[in-house]
């Protein structure tokens, strides 16, 4: 059962970035080598003279140049004092504001490192927060596609470039000490340690990798993702490495935004069996089709290749178009698993051949895709990659080196993340398996929804208090709600349940003018689940409303038998296909003969439509009016081959919501067959996967169902009027139905046989009955065994048969409609051993004889051919073989059964093949 989890907003750590100037170390005050030699010079000037003159009547003359260098000196040595004090009080200052800065940096380091830490988990943290020890939404499938760094995975912990820089001083005293201080702190604010090293395989769309800056990493979010990666190692360590990088992306993206496709050799499948749970790896909630994007087999990688490739043309061909919105989502990384290169199933064989693998290195980035090649050693990495990340073991420790191509691009090492893969398997894929994301507009709608489920949904929204669940068929209340619809108070336009919208909502149509409108149509291709929105109509309103209350004329152009199994229907008054030549044109001939009777009786009844006719219980008093639903699958044929029927549709669609006529038009290829006519009538359109975009907008406006998946059957878009469309997944009701059967006689009745009884059981599987089909004969069941349901007068008689005797019961009753008289009672008389010559009534019955039955389509009858001779002669004309001797053999045959000899001679020649010779006697 799925688990639906909420995300909420996304709200990150701060990220510092910016850059800060270091000063300039101070500038000295007073050079202490220089100024003690300026203060000496003078001082040994004088002590030299006084040497040299010798000590006497000089000593008055030298004592003021003494003194007055005593004191120069002194003034310089104090000078000097405080120059010296002054530098130290700078050198102190500068320390202290150096000091300053490596903790502003230390701290913005820290900031970065809780940045990187908190967006990019190690495994372990992941695995505490999918097994809800975080509150089991708090962070899972937390990146959203407009995030910077959507497509970034974890892959160790090693040193990256900083995103806040200080920037060294630029000084005129380079050789001051304190300029070596600043320089290292600049080079120790470049790098911070001890961080989540993240790489992108996400491709950025419209840019080419040689456009790719080369920039820090925290600027590295804005840059183009390597769509091709290459991963090298030994086996063992290579596969830890890589669940662990696997983890942190399927927990980091939801199923929803992102896929995970693996294929790989067949020795390398249980290696990836822990995959097989990721919500990423799955299109189906099917435990049968669990895993369906690994493939370890050819022949699972012929159609995981051929998938892909239909995807990827698919959002190629949405390129061109400006209303297709982003082509490059759901994000779609493909992993490579060719660490068995030698093995004769190697993906690396195929890749080279591959159309998908082809496509996606050419056209990767802009079609939203990406491969990762997983091989033992660095030679064997195709040269396509744009990056390459080697796995190691040194001294115990499992370490990466990551590297980009081109110059001065990005390079990392460091201790890589790893995970065994049971831990994987037990303590993550299993636990994320029945997590389903809680979004809006289809993001969780079912792969596949059955009727049973839909009608429970359906009447739990009528009645919230219900707890009923009709996983079985002989739950549904068929008769009561029979009964119920067949009262006036509950006259109503006819409803009907047919898939689900986001969020398990039940979408369903409402056939009146202020609802999805009276008229619809269906678009889809053969495989896109078609015929089984039809399906799902025809048994959704079969159930809830009585054969009395709405009647289905069903028509299949495709050439087979789609509508075959509702023959038994007691809805279904005529069934018709593209087999049986020119009925569909009698069909649409009749259907205006019989929308010009329902459009009488409302005249004669004063009413507005067929719900104020019948609230009158007017249907029970005067001439029963049920709805008329016209359904036709592949209408384009049908108008292909009559292009006069065109008329037909309009006439149905302009006038037959006050009628109660219904049409329902089915088709593969819509474009060009639909008139403005139809457009301007039909409200409602339902368009699942068509092949073309031109197609899809012909019936939406936009080509969006030209892309739906090729492998969700069901999946369509939905436009009433020129509203918004909604995305739904049409129920299927002609699916297995494997429940309770319907009681039934058993064929065989054993007398003193249990043990063929006991091991009938122990034979091989019955293939299970359709749903519908099984739904179709209890209906049936109900009908016969309830004197209360009316058996139906079809609004137009059967078509003629391709043979037709005069002893047939052909002609309709004038007392009893459904009562059937023979054409020629006198016949059936003589052949009985009971006939006799009555005698002519020579001026009403004499030389008339009923020999066939005349059908009119055009005013909804039939009547007996009559043959009246005593207007005068007759000719029949027509090519050997169509029936002119049968129709001669006939006309005598008739006559002479009401004429005695004496009434009537006979005189026959015959040229031809003797056919008349059994009437000589």
């Amino acid at each position: 059962m799925p688990k639906y989890i909420n995300r909420p907003p996304r709200i990150q750590p701060e990220l510092p970035a910016g850059e800060v100037d270091i000063p300039a170390p101070p500038q000295r005050e007073a050079n202490s080598t220089q100024n003690l030699v300026m203060m000496a010079i003078p001082m040994i000037t004088i002590f030299g003279y006084v040497l040299v003159s010798g000590s006497g009547g000089n000593a008055l003359f030298i004592l003021p140049m003494v003194l007055s260098v005593g004191a120069t000196s002194l003034v310089g040595f104090l000078n000097y004092r405080r120059a010296l004090k002054i530098d130290a009080e700078r050198k102190a200052i500068y320390k202290r504001r150096l000091l300053e800065l490596r903790r502003q940096m230390e701290s913005m380091h820290d900031k970065q490192r809780a940045f990187y830490t908190y967006n990019y988990l190690d495994t372990e943290a992941l695995l505490r927060l999918v097994n809800g020890e975080q509150g089991p939404d708090s962070r899972l499938w937390e990146r959203r596609p407009y995030d910077n760094d959507f497509g970034w995975v974890r892959i160790g912990v090693g040193s990256v470039p900083s995103t806040f820089i200080l920037k060294e001083p630029e000084a005129d005293n380079a050789d001051s000490p304190e300029i070596f201080d600043a320089i290292k702190l600049s080079e120790d604010s470049r790098i911070v340690h001890d961080v989540p090293i993240a790489i992108p395989v996400r491709p950025a769309t419209g840019e080419t990798p040689e456009d790719e800056p080369t920039i820090s990493l925290g600027e590295r979010l804005k840059a183009p993702g390597r769509y091709a990666l290459g991963i090298a190692g030994q086996k063992q360590p290579v596969s830890d490495f890589l669940r662990a990088m696997l983890i942190h992306f399927t927990a980091s993206h939801a199923p929803t935004d992102a896929r995970l496709y693996v294929v790989g050799s067949g020795d390398r499948k249980s290696d990836w069996d822990w995959a097989k749970w990721l919500p990423h790896c799955n299109t189906s909630r099917d435990e049968a089709g669990r895993g369906d994007l690994l493939a370890f087999e050819p022949r699972q990688a012929r159609r995981l290749w051929a998938n892909l490739q239909g995807e990827l043309e698919r959002r190629q061909q949405r390129m061109g178009d400006e209303n297709a919105g982003d082509v490059s989502l759901p994000l779609l990384v493909v992993v490579v698993d060719a660490l068995s290169p030698d093995a004769a199933d190697s993906p690396l064989n195929a890749v080279s051949t591959e159309a998908a693998a082809a496509l996606l290195m050419t056209q990767g980035p802009a079609l939203g895709a990406s491969i990762i090649f997983v091989v033992p050693e660095r030679d064997k990495i195709p040269s396509e990659c744009r990056a390459t990340v080697e796995i190691d073991i040194i001294e115990g420790r499992s370490v990466f080196r990551y590297a980009e191509i081109g110059l001065n691009t990005m390079r990392a090492d460091g201790d890589s993340d790893k995970i065994d893969a049971k831990r994987a398997e037990q303590d993550y894929a299993r636990k994320l398996a029945p997590l389903v994301v809680r979004t809006t507009y289809g993001a969780d709608l079912a792969n596949a929804v059955s009727f049973l489920e839909l009608m429970t949904l359906f009447e739990k929204e009528k009645a919230p208090n219900s707890t009923m669940v009709y996983d079985d068929v002989n739950k549904f209340p068929i008769l009561d709600w029979w009964r119920r619809s067949r009262e006036p108070n509950a006259s109503e336009w006819m409803l009907v349940p047919i898939g689900l919208l986001g969020g398990n909502k039940v979408r369903s149509i409402l056939f009146a003018a202020d609802g999805d409108g009276v008229h619809g149509m269906v678009a889809g291709t053969t495989g896109s689940g078609k015929s089984e929105l039809l399906l799902t109509v025809i048994v959704g309103l079969a159930i809830r409303y009585d054969p009395s209350v709405i009647n289905f004329v069903l028509a299949d152009y495709k050439g087979g038998a789609a509508f075959d199994p509702f023959r038994p229907l007691p809805h279904a008054v005529d069934v018709v296909t593209s087999l049986q030549g020119s009925l569909g044109a009698r069909t649409f001939v009749a259907t205006k003969a019989e929308m010009n009777r329902r459009s009488a009786i409302l005249a004669d009844t004063k009413t507005k439509h067929i719900v104020d006719y019948r609230k009158k219980n007017m249907h029970v008093t005067r001439e029963p009016f049920p709805f008329l639903f016209i359904i036709v699958d592949e209408f384009a044929e049908m108008v292909k081959e009559n292009p006069e029927f065109k008329g037909n549709l309009d006439s149905i669609t302009r006038l037959g919501r006050a009628l109660g006529v219904t049409l329902i038009l089915a088709t593969q290829r819509p474009a060009g067959v639909v008139t403005d006519q139809m457009r301007s009538n039909i409200k409602w359109r339902v368009c699942l996967r068509v092949e073309t975009a031109e197609d899809s907008r012909e019936l939406l406006k936009r080509s969006d169902a030209a892309f739906l998946p090729n492998n969700i059957p069901g999946r369509a878009y939905m436009q009433v009027g020129n509203e918004n469309v909604e995305l739904m997944q049409v129920a299927r009701a002609g699916g297995p139905y494997n429940g309770p059967q319907v009681d039934t006689e058993p064929a065989v009745v054993w007398i003193n046989r249990e043990s063929r009884r006991d091991n009938s059981d122990k034979g091989p599987a019955v293939e299970a009955p359709a749903l519908s089909d099984v739904l179709v004969e209890i209906m049936a069941q109900i009908a016969d065994q309830n004197d209360d349901i009316v058996p139906q007068k079809k609004p137009w008689p059967n078509p003629l048969p391709n043979k037709l005797s005069l002893t047939q019961e052909r002609l309709p009753g004038d007392v009893e409609p459904s009562k059937f008289l023979p054409l020629s009672p006198a016949v059936i008389d003589w052949l009985d051993g009971e006939g006799n010559w009555h005698g002519v009534d020579w001026q009403e019955r004499a030389m008339k004889a009923t020999i066939g039955v005349v059908d009119d389509p055009s005013n909804a009858r039939q009547f007996p051919l009559t043959i009246d001779l005593q207007r005068g002669h007759a000719v029949l004309f027509g090519s050997s073989g169509w029936g002119k001797t049968v129709f001669a053999r006939t006309l005598v045959t008739a006559l002479a059964a009401t004429h005695s000899p004496e009434e009537l001679h006979v005189y026959m020649l015959d040229f031809g093949g003797k056919g008349l010779d059994v009437l000589t006697d």
